[in-house]
């Protein structure tokens, strides 16, 4: 399936929903997720980052960081800095992107992309090559799903985690 969205106006604020009831059904056991990356954290980030991943391909990733540091919920994963460039401790742990991208790079054939989360069964990621956002299945690496933006990725991410 291809996901296309001409409303450039309320894309984020499509996830932007989903987020908001993932921070409600956490509230209801005691949980709270991570608030956005500041300034300071995302420029820390682009700085360690910078000489790897080109920063154009990262700013649509920092618009999401900026809301939401990372976040796990129901066995879905949306990475975010690394905990070890905080300036302050996260509400609750971190898959760092940076980590979790080095990690994936083992294998040559995934080096194509930027991974910005993961779960059981789906790998969520931009490809290099193609400057698409895809669904990968994990692990054969097949396309799930395609997208036109990160926003679209992410918002499929967060309704993954809610079903």
């Amino acid at each position: 399936r291809k996901y296309i969205s001409n409303n450039t106006l309320g894309r984020t604020e499509m996830w932007n929903k989903k987020l908001q009831e993932i921070k409600k059904m956490n509230a209801i056991f005691g949980e709270e997720i991570n608030d956005g990356a500041t300034e300071k954290d995302i420029q820390r980030f682009l700085e360690e980052i910078g000489d790897v991943i080109s920063e154009e391909y990262l700013h649509p990733y920092i618009n999401v960081l900026k809301r939401v540091n990372g976040l796990e919920f129901n066995g879905f994963i949306l990475y975010g800095i690394d905990s070890t460039l905080l300036n302050n401790e996260p509400k609750q742990p971190i898959n760092g992107f940076i980590d979790n991208n080095r990690v994936w790079h083992e294998n040559e054939w995934q080096r194509k992309y930027i991974f910005f989360g993961d779960s059981n069964t789906s790998w969520y990621t931009y490809d290099l090559l193609t400057n698409k956002y895809y669904e990968l299945d994990k692990p054969s690496g097949e396309i799930v799903d395609e997208f036109d933006n990160i926003d679209l990725l992410v918002d499929k991410l967060f309704g993954d985690a809610l079903q």
